[in-house]
């Protein structure tokens, strides 16, 4: 087996005393491999709850290749957990909208009796609840499957939100690690107009190797970045959620497989998934939060060698966040993170770790 780390050996050792254990690691750093041991160790039946269908497919994958039989609840190619209890698989991997919003399934589920938890990129309970209200419902899994043990995952969740999540937990949840971004990434802000950014992304890339992402705030700028630099002759493909299902799993194998260089997409793509090839990122647009921002960051975070990540903005881009209603506080901790390059690390960490 693998050695384990301090962090990791430590949420184990709170999980084998029947706590909920939220657990803030940071991108890269092998926060999977708490519960895949707890899985192999203990034999429990698992409850995986995953954001996003890529990152879920890719989850299955990773446990079967350690022989953790699981079984994919989310997608066009969902199944149900087994209906009897003593039944395999040890994972069953899903999605909020299947737990709550398919009474079929929540049935099943029950049958099935999970005795243990885990919540992946938990952030998503508050960043992306508004659109997806079924992550709001989740901490009501713990009493609802009475439940002894849970894990929560995540590389970024604001000193508030982990205060706000933790009263919603049982009282002897507890917290554990803190915010920081790998040492290995360089991270530079350019404060650009938009009519400039082409020519800053084009001097950028010639310095840059290997895969890398460039991030938009919407789908139809993914689409026209793209373009202008297939004109330039670069090899870019670009990825959102108005992509049909087949399409997306297609551009994802891609990823997977190093068949792509620049991949021009929206915040979601990449989250949690185990691209350990990515070795630079470019914010095109000022993310709508803080916790998006670093989120992007962390995507050239899992190689553990040098990797670079650029930051464009300008005051446009929070014309941006107010067509989007982007809450003032939020626009507020960007700028302040921004403005002054030299306090940007100092302002990130204070955001994320109080």
């Amino acid at each position: 087996m693998i050695n384990l780390r301090p962090f990791q050996k430590k949420a184990i050792d709170l999980l084998e005393k029947n706590k909920h254990v939220l657990c803030l690691s940071p991108t890269g750093s092998g926060k999977s491999l708490i519960f895949e041991r707890r899985i192999i160790t203990k034999n429990y039946r698992t409850l995986i709850v995953s954001p996003l269908i890529a990152l879920a497919r890719q989850q299955q994958k990773d446990l079967e290749k350690k022989g953790i039989q699981s079984v994919l609840g989310c997608g066009p190619e969902a199944y149900s957990p087994p209906q009897k209890r003593n039944c395999t698989p040890q994972a069953w991997i899903t999605n909020p909208e299947k737990l709550f919003f398919n009474n079929k399934i929540k049935q099943e589920v029950k049958i099935w009796n999970p005795h243990f938890l885990v919540i992946d990129e938990c952030h998503c309970l508050f960043e992306w609840s508004h659109f997806r209200p079924g992550f709001q419902k989740l901490t009501e899994l713990v009493e609802q499957l009475n439940l002894k043990e849970s894990l929560w995952l995540t590389a970024t969740l604001s000193s508030s939100n982990q205060k706000k999540l933790l009263d919603q937990l049982p009282k002897n949840a507890v917290q554990m690690g803190d915010f920081q971004f790998p040492s290995h990434i360089s991270i530079k802000i350019h404060r650009c107009p938009w009519g400039k950014r082409f020519d800053l992304m084009k001097s950028i890339l010639q310095k840059r190797t290997g895969f890398g992402i460039i991030f938009t705030v919407t789908r139809k700028s993914a689409e026209r970045v793209t373009k202008v630099l297939k004109k330039e002759g670069y090899s870019a493909i670009y990825y959102h959620a108005g992509l049909s299902s087949e399409e997306r799993k297609i551009i994802e194998k891609q990823s997977l497989k190093k068949e792509i260089t620049i991949l021009v997409a929206t915040s979601a793509f990449g989250m949690g998934m185990n691209l350990t090839h990515v070795t630079w990122v470019c914010l095109w647009h000022l993310p709508l939060n803080l916790i998006s921002l670093a989120q992007m960051i962390g995507r050239a975070g899992r190689s553990g060698k040098a990797s670079f990540a650029d930051i464009f903005w300008d005051n446009d881009d929070f014309y941006i966040h107010h067509q989007m209603n982007i809450e003032k506080e939020e626009k507020k901790s960007l700028y302040s993170a921004v403005i002054n390059p030299s306090e940007f690390s100092l302002k990130v960490h204070k955001y994320f770790n109080g």
